[in-house]
């Protein structure tokens, strides 16, 4: 029997019923026939993947291939083309799609097949929103989750980065509400990657910003991971906070493998072709 990893709903809302919850999981369940990795997230206070907040009850659908392949409409058309049926039943409820690594607002169904049916996608999320909690326009990062990220803190963030900008680098930045980070599930995750468009660096021609960042974050009591890519991905070596698991490294089936795997990270921080710096303010779960 397939699972898919839910949250507690609001129960006492009266648009998101535990009926309507069941409801979308068992829809969901088509994406995950077409070798799709879902995730499902009921959040109180719904900020998208791109930054902005809409003040709202959500339920985010999480969709990713299973092998971290790049996948077309046509992998989740009916999928979402089913959900968007059923939230047509409820006058409260609506729908749009949301665009990961980019700042674009989530859009109307009607408008992502306009703009982007043709495109291929590595991560998107499905959003079905209470429409009678939102509050006015799009504000950008009020709000992630329960825990304050505010307009000026974005700011001074952004002022740091220029640095990185002025010496030729490219900065991305992403949030998220629930990601893995290395070997934790962290909440409240704020990514940020660097690169040199295609070039190799070493890790201290960007360290001096990256430290004060890091500092100005640790103060607000956000933990933080720096990771190196290596291969396909990133891997964690330096992280710290005040949570109690911010500093769990990831387990090795022994002494030297784990040594092994450290002197790679190493060598690669001195070659290497980005870095990303992620805060969060909360641990789920350790996962090895």
């Amino acid at each position: 029997m397939k699972h898919l990893k839910t949250y507690k709903l609001f129960e006492s809302d009266i648009n998101f019923t535990s009926d309507i919850m069941s409801d979308i999981k068992d829809i969901s369940l088509e994406f995950d026939e077409n070798d799709l990795r879902v995730h499902i997230d009921a959040v109180h206070n719904y900020s998208g993947m791109s930054g902005w907040n809409f003040n709202t009850h959500a339920i985010k659908i999480y969709l990713r291939d299973k092998f971290n392949r790049f996948y077309k409409w046509s992998d989740i058309e009916e999928g979402v083309l089913r959900l968007e049926e059923y939230v047509n039943g409820y006058p409260n409820l609506g729908i749009v799609i949301e665009f990961t690594s980019q700042s674009i607002e989530p859009v109307e169904i009607s408008d992502f097949l306009e703009s982007y049916a043709d495109d291929e996608f590595f991560n998107l999320c499905v959003v079905i929103y209470d429409k009678e909690m939102l509050k006015g326009s799009h504000k950008k990062f009020e709000t992630i989750g329960y825990t304050e990220l505010t307009d000026e803190m974005w700011s001074d963030m952004s002022d740091i980065l220029l640095e990185l900008a002025d010496e030729g680098f490219r900065v991305n930045k992403d949030v998220e509400d629930l990601k893995k980070v290395d070997n934790k599930l962290c909440e409240d995750v704020v990514e940020i990657v660097i690169d040199r468009w295609n070039q190799k660096f070493n890790f201290t021609q960007i360290e001096e910003p990256v430290r004060r960042l890091i500092d100005y974050m640790l103060e607000k009591r956000w933990n933080y991971s720096i990771m190196c890519h290596i291969g396909y991905s990133f891997h964690s070596f330096e992280c710290g906070g005040e949570h109690p698991f911010a500093k769990i490294e990831k387990s090795f089936r022994s002494g030297s493998e784990r040594d092994l795997h450290r002197s790679i990270l190493l060598k690669n921080i001195k070659d290497t072709g980005a870095i990303k710096v992620v805060f969060y303010t909360d641990i789920e779960r350790i996962i090895n």
